[in-house]
């Protein structure tokens, strides 16, 4: 009998630094950076603004290989998601963190939209791991980039941070919040 497992399939619209806008489909991460096939060099660009249009769960056999993630470039803009400064953590693993089957690594920041946190946590991952953007777009043999979002959500994690096995990063004093006015959010 072949085993299946399970796996979390994410189709998204994204806005890109280089102008661009795609649509793009991975497994099991949330794409901060692709390789825009709109871009004559075919050159890896930034996500700037993201949405999520399905998130659904896939059966794949045991000596099935997973999915290619794939892009595909679409006219349609994205809008600019409303600055809605907010406390965010973002988990990202790291070849180091999977290869050690340890819980990916939590960042805390502070920004004015999920898609920015994400992207900031990105960049702040890659450069601990002195990387740079080829780790979030360049594929293993696992089907996962070097560096991936598994996760980003509002608000700080309940544990404190110095818990061994579960530490985070604090990135909120490099990301302060904007001074009083209509977009901060009030905690």
């Amino acid at each position: 009998m072949t085993r299946v497992r399970t796996v979390r399939v994410l189709t998204c619209h994204a806005s890109l630094a280089c102008g661009h806008s795609v649509r793009t489909g991975v497994i099991g991460f949330y794409p901060v950076a692709v390789l825009c096939p709109a871009c004559p060099l075919l050159s890896a660009s930034w996500v700037t603004t993201l949405a999520i249009l399905d998130d659904d769960q896939a059966l794949v056999g045991k000596d099935e290989p997973l999915p290619e993630p794939w892009v595909v470039t679409v006219d349609q803009q994205l809008t600019a998601e409303a600055p809605n400064w907010q406390t965010y953590t973002v988990a990202i693993y790291t070849d180091r963190r999977h290869n050690d089957a340890a819980p990916p690594d939590e960042y805390v920041l502070n920004a004015p939209t999920l898609t920015d946190a994400i992207v900031l946590a990105a960049r702040a991952a890659a450069a601990g791991e002195l990387l740079d953007i080829g780790a979030l777009i360049a594929i293993d043999d696992d089907g996962l980039p070097n560096i991936h979002v598994v996760c980003a959500r509002t608000g700080k994690p309940t544990h404190p941070a110095d818990t061994p096995g579960l530490a985070w990063t604090d990135l909120r004093p490099d990301t302060p919040t904007p001074p009083d006015g209509p977009s901060q959010h009030s905690r």
